[in-house]
């Protein structure tokens, strides 16, 4: 009857760290004859581990009664089909040729390791014997065999200062304090859902200077660590000094690092580039420089791959983009703020800040948050700041509330009574604007949309009623938060046109009565009356529709279905037009009016209005 032996093998590379023994050779060799099997059998294992040498890997071939290969998660099922075996002890010996996750193949032959002799507890199953065994190397063996291979691992959690909770989505980076200059180890996945992180690395990565390859010293064996810890989307959670590399537990460590990185996941000073300066760029995506016209203060030229059209003046909301560090270029002690203000050029009123209703809300960053968004994970998050009347930290659950705790809340940084906005330190990229935006204006607190005139369809507009837009000055300025201001790095615009200002837009059928609307019939003719008015058009056409043509049946209608009228002049126009329908099908039709401005808000166009008028045709 055959036997079927199970195995499952791990290494363990520190308490709370191990891995599955993956693509190993495992061998079942018959004991030497002379060998005192209960003794061999009943030794504990971590006593009997033995790296043979070749000449004892040689002699146990013809001793071999199973073999297999662990897949893997380290297991294996070994039929044992050899007639020499009766059920007996038999020695567990492994044939490894890498390790797992290793970084760099080495010239490194066939590393054959005894584990231990075993007397499996046979248990008779339908038409064959089974017994199993699951066995995980103690870190000291395993962790010396994974040198052999010049594999070299650092395993660890990643937790939240404080209360010692696993964090979820941070990136490890390990480096070694080096005489001559400090090497990069690696770097980790995402830790897991508890903190969990690894990083392998080779004996090569951490014994090279500037002169590797000729000269290779390392007058230690081990690397001295030291980390820098980052959220996955983003800012720096922990820096450590490469001083820390000389600390106890940090130097000269074994193959198989084991560590717990705590971590203040809110309140973490970001590095500012010392080559990024504070500079005012652009309205959502027109340059300043290539695509804003400082003498019409309209736009000039279409930002590439944006769709936008030319020639257009602003409305709405604005986003003003550049980018501001919260520290001085060239100065660390130089904490930054800034802010905008806006003049009326043509009463010449004085510069005002954008604060309060001038203000709109814009995310100008991101910071990280320990959040739990899935389930009971603590993990890091980027919580956006915007900029508002008043400093507000979001409240933040402790740790040891159950999750979710639904969506991640937002800071909010305060804009003074004066327009200053202080960059946060914490912000993701060392400042605000990285990403975007550094400010918000609402430009319907500045210019607000005006009356439109009365009237109806057909009359035009009168001079007086015509609605005009305003031009405005803006102004970026950046001080010191001590008050000293940095005039190079502001910047003004000359001319803004701005128009918050709706169209004119009238439609009428004359046949429906006074009002040009309504449920009577036409019969033979259709006059249609319109007015439009708008210093900023772009585009207006009336246009008739109807289910019944296309197609035509039996024929189409004579004149032509028409097009009526369409322009593009500023102001628009206003007018009459007469259209002979007697040829036209009895059905419903639609009169429309459709107009579009030159206005944009730096991401969006106008994309236009239409109004339409329904009428039937009913003889």
């Amino acid at each position: 009857m055959p036997y079927q032996f199970a195995l499952n093998l791990c290494g363990s590379l520190c308490a709370e760290c191990h891995e599955s023994l993956a693509f190993v050779d495992v061998l079942l060799v018959a004991p030497r004859p002379q060998t005192d099997l209960i003794v061999a059998a009943v030794a504990e294992p971590k006593n009997t581990v033995t790296i043979l040498d070749p000449e004892a890997f040689s002699s146990l071939q013809d001793r071999i009664i199973a073999k297999g290969s662990t897949d893997a998660e380290g297991q294996l099922a070994i039929n044992i089909a050899d007639e020499r075996y009766q059920g007996a002890a038999f020695e567990v010996v492994l044939a490894i040729s890498a390790v797992p996750q290793q970084k760099r193949q080495q010239d490194q032959e066939l590393l054959p390791v005894s584990l231990t002799t075993l007397q499996p507890q046979w248990q008779q199953k339908e038409g064959f014997f089974f017994d199993g065994w699951r066995y995980c190397l103690p870190a000291k063996i395993w962790c010396a065999i994974r040198a052999r291979f010049g594999a070299w691992v650092i395993c660890g959690r990643v937790v939240d200062q404080g209360s010692g909770i696993g964090v979820a989505g941070a990136i490890v980076e390990a480096f070694d304090t080096d005489l001559f200059q400090d090497d990069a180890l690696g770097r980790s996945l995402p830790s897991g859902p508890d903190g969990q992180f690894r990083i392998d690395y080779a004996a090569a990565d951490f014994r090279r200077t500037p002169f590797s390859p000729l000269i290779n010293v390392e007058f230690f064996p081990g690397p001295d660590l030291y980390f820098r810890v980052s959220a996955a989307g983003g800012g720096v959670l922990l820096q450590e000094d490469r001083s820390v590399g000389r600390s106890p537990g940090r130097g000269n460590v074994a193959p198989c690092a084991c560590v717990k990185l705590e971590v203040p996941i809110r309140d973490v000073p970001q590095q500012a580039d010392p080559t990024t300066f504070p500079y005012w760029t652009a309205i959502g995506d027109f340059n300043l420089a290539s695509h804003i016209n400082p003498l019409t203060g309209r736009t000039s030229g279409i930002p590439p791959f944006t769709g936008h059209r030319n020639n257009l003046a602003f409305y709405n909301n604005l986003q003003l983009r550049g980018v501001v560090p919260w520290r001085e270029p060239g100065n660390p002690a130089g904490r930054l703020k800034y802010r905008f203000l806006v003049q009326e050029l043509t009463s010449g009123a004085i510069a005002q800040p954008v604060t309060g209703a001038l203000l709109h809300g814009v995310q100008v960053g991101s910071r990280n948050i320990a959040w739990k968004s899935l389930g009971d994970t603590l993990s890091i998050e980027q919580a956006p700041i915007y900029l508002a009347d008043l400093d507000e930290d979001p409240v933040i659950p402790p740790p040891a509330t159950p999750g979710p705790w639904g969506p991640v809340p937002a800071y909010k940084v305060k804009v003074d009574g004066q327009g200053w906005a202080v960059v946060s330190e914490f912000a993701i990229g060392g400042g605000f604007g990285v990403a975007g935006s550094i400010m918000g204006l609402a430009t319907a607190a500045i210019a607000p949309a005006g009356t439109l005139a009365s009237g109806s369809a057909g009359d035009a507009v009168a001079p007086a009623g015509q609605l005009n837009g305003q031009f405005f000055r803006l102004i970026f300025q950046v001080a010191r938060t001590d008050g000293t201001p940095l005039p190079s790095y502001g910047r003004t615009l000359a001319r803004l046109h701005v128009s918050n200002h709706g169209e004119v837009r009238r439609l009428g059928i004359e046949e429906l009565g006074a009002s040009g609307v309504g449920c009577s019939p036409l019969n033979n003719s259709l006059t249609v009356k319109h007015t439009v008015d708008h210093e900023l058009l772009d585009f207006w056409s009336i246009d008739v529709s109807s289910a019944a043509f296309p197609p035509y049946p039996p024929a189409p209608p004579s004149p032509p279905f028409p097009n009526l009228l369409s322009g593009t002049a500023p102001r628009g126009g206003n007018g009459t037009t007469a259209i002979d329908i007697s040829s036209w099908l009895p059905c419903s039709y639609t009169v429309s009016l459709t107009t579009r401005l030159a206005l944009t808000d730096g991401l969006n166009d106008d994309s236009g209005r239409t109004k339409p008028i329904t009428f039937c045709i009913d003889r």
